[in-house]
């Protein structure tokens, strides 16, 4: 079933086409071969060339496609000097209004930007890519969230960063009323038959809730920092990101990193992915 947003020109792609198509990263192929598609209807194309897919590279590499920079990033370019290797991504809560994060992800953004500047580390994964051409898997993705939300889906990245605080109770405050339990989304929070609430770190993703349902006042917060989670990926085999610290600033966590990637760089066999590398032989690895 096609739909009407998705619907291309029935024009046939000769075999080179095709194959060269398969070139493009798989999430962002469907659009390409539209847009590529429409541009071989528009000249009056019987099917579909490698001349058009060349053509459509051509454009999009002089800026010209208008594709969003999130598909702009996920396209296959040459393996030269300078090539971006490291993708920080933030979700837009600004931007939305959003009343829920718990960390400035601008900070955090910056602050890694300028690190993979200033280390050399996107030159030094790109000099282990042995291919002439660099893929969206090569690229190191970080993804921050603002709140336990998830909206940027940092579970998924290599590195994930999700807004956090720690919250504090008063135990001589609290009325052992429930509100709190109630409101935890993530059954942190229960409530012996003898008071007062009792709290499971392991549980909790630190978000507002329990505090914002506390009318006695006894939940305050601690400090607000990050939850760093490693190895997140999705394909064949999805795995969720490794949790990897918790973090009020950004220079400690970028030596995490660092220490990672500097071990990736090392250790990892030629073409290896970063996530299946943490995850080699069902070990996650502690470095």
């Amino acid at each position: 079933m096609k739909f009407p947003w998705t619907k291309s020109p029935d024009l046939p792609w000769e075999a080179d086409a095709e194959a060269a198509a398969k070139r493009i990263p798989l999430p962002v192929r469907a659009v390409a071969k539209r847009k590529i598609a429409d541009a071989a209807a528009k000249r009056g194309a019987a099917s579909v060339s490698t001349a058009d897919v060349l053509a459509a590279w051509s454009n999009f590499a002089s800026g010209k496609s208008g594709m969003l920079p999130a598909l702009e990033s996920a396209m296959p370019v040459p393996n030269r000097e300078g090539v971006s290797m490291i993708l920080v991504n933030a979700c837009h809560n600004k931007a939305a209004g959003c009343p829920n994060p718990l960390v400035d992800t601008d900070i955090w953004k910056s602050a890694i930007s300028l690190w993979v500047v200033d280390s050399g580390m996107s030159e030094r994964l790109r000099k282990r890519v042995t291919g002439d051409t660099i893929f969206m898997h090569h690229k190191i993705k970080v993804s921050i969230s603002g709140c336990p939300n998830g909206c940027s889906r940092p579970q998924i990245a290599d590195f994930g960063l999700t807004g956090c605080v720690t919250p504090v109770f008063d135990a001589d405050a609290c009325t052992a009323c429930g509100a709190c339990v109630k409101a935890c989304p993530d059954s942190a929070l229960t409530l012996p038959e003898d008071g007062p609430v009792a709290w499971n770190a392991d549980a909790c993703q630190g978000c507002l809730s329990c505090s914002k349902a506390c009318a006695a006042g006894a939940i305050i917060l601690g400090e607000r920092g990050v939850r760093l989670t490693v190895g997140g990926k999705l394909g064949r085999h999805p795995h969720l990101g490794d949790f990897a610290g918790n973090f009020t600033s950004p220079e400690p966590m970028i030596v995490v990193m660092e220490k990672m990637l500097d071990d990736f760089i090392q250790n990892a066999e030629p073409n290896e992915r970063f996530a299946a590398f943490r995850l080699r032989d069902g070990i996650w690895r502690q470095k």
